[in-house]
């Protein structure tokens, strides 16, 4: 099992954290996402390969900015 964490501009509340997580768990081969309030983070678990692109379209279109 591999992890990458995603910085996210946005987030303010636990609904927020909640619409990060549910737009994420759709994506192939990503077992768990896991987002935080306080780091402005989400840190994915996944197997095999993701595609970052997909990730970061999927926390844009939740209404988020993803910062790298």
């Amino acid at each position: 099992m591999e992890k990458i964490i995603i910085n996210i501009e946005g987030m303010g509340c636990k609904k927020c954290v909640a619409k990060v997580e549910d737009a994420l768990k759709d994506v192939p081969n990503v077992i768990k996402a896991k987002a935080s309030l306080e780091n402005k983070n989400v840190i994915i678990s996944y197997n095999d390969s993701i595609d970052k692109e997909l990730i970061i379209n999927k926390i844009e279109n939740a209404g988020y900015k993803v910062i790298e």
